[in-house]
Order: structure tokens, then sequence, then C-alpha cells
């Protein structure tokens, strides 16, 4: 998967691009255990940082939630069709 290379640079995400895909997200307000929760808009730019680059998971930048931590997400979100959802409300073309 990969961004088309002549389509604008979409990371990070503006505030009205987050705003238009957040409902997407279930960002949880219930007090967890363990380790903190991470940002969905920090791992959507991950992911999209990925996608745009063609860089592989261990080359993420540290600015960006754990390498695990995004690639986990993009599994997750491209399974139940929450990044297609992105792409299209974001109107980003190029992905396989």
């Amino acid at each position: 998967m990969t961004v088309e290379k002549g389509s604008a640079s979409r990371v990070p995400l503006s505030d009205d691009d987050w705003a238009r895909v957040a409902h997407l997200f279930h960002d949880s307000t219930e007090v967890r255990r363990g380790r903190p929760t991470r940002s969905d808009r920090n791992v959507l730019n991950a992911i999209l940082w990925i996608l745009e680059t063609g860089e592989s998971w261990s080359q993420l930048p540290h600015i960006y939630s754990p390498m695990q931590t995004c690639y986990n997400k993009w599994l997750i979100w491209r399974k139940n069709g929450v990044l297609a959802q992105v792409f299209q409300i974001l109107d980003i073309e190029g992905i396989d």
C-alpha cells in the first residue's frame, strides 16, 4: 500500500482533516490498567507516513507511537474497514 507520489502530503493530518474522520475512532474515556493508550490521531499519522513514504515499519520516526502499536492498529483498522473509510473521506487515492 502506498499513496500516489503526486498526491499532496497528508502527514500530519490537519485539524480540519482529523475533525472529518475522528468519529471513526473510539477514544475510550474509561480508566484502564497497564500502559496508557496511544492517540488514534498519532497512530493514524504514523500509518499515513508509512504509506506516503513507503518506508518499513522499523523506520517509523520516534515522534509517532511505537511501531508495534501502529502496525497492530493498521491491521485492525484495515480489516474492519476504518482505513478505507478514512481514505474515502479524505479523498486519498492510490491505495492498493
